[in-house]
């Protein structure tokens, strides 16, 4: 779904506030209860930074979105920030992918992946 159609059809009463907002328990994204409960948990960053990582210039950061407008959500991303591959994002379903995917982000800039 696109962004703009998310929020005509939440705006239009089709979509609750809350149908693509996610939360994790332990590794596992869950659907947010309500509106207030996910913002109070996602406020806090340390729910939401998975793994960080510094290799010469580049920081590579994979967090918990907590939000997806997509089917099925993807709720993981790393991004690089510095260095050859600055602004280099990639997007995940789950948290096993994410911690895969991350680690092979740093391998590659580090200069031994593929």
């Amino acid at each position: 779904m696109k962004f703009r159609d998310f929020i005509t059809e939440l705006y239009e009463g089709k979509l609750s506030e809350t149908d693509y907002l996610y939360m994790l328990d332990g590794h596992t994204a869950i659907p947010a209860p309500d509106v207030l409960t996910w913002a109070r948990w996602f406020e806090n960053q340390a729910n939401r930074q998975l793994f960080l990582d510094k290799v010469g210039e580049a920081m590579i950061s994979t967090v918990f979105l907590g939000v997806s407008v997509t089917d099925p959500p993807v709720l993981f991303e790393t991004l690089v920030i510095g260095g050859k591959f600055d602004h280099h994002r990639q997007g995940y379903l789950t948290w096993d992918e994410a911690a895969a995917g991350h680690a092979a982000v740093v391998e590659q800039i580090k200069g031994k992946g593929h």
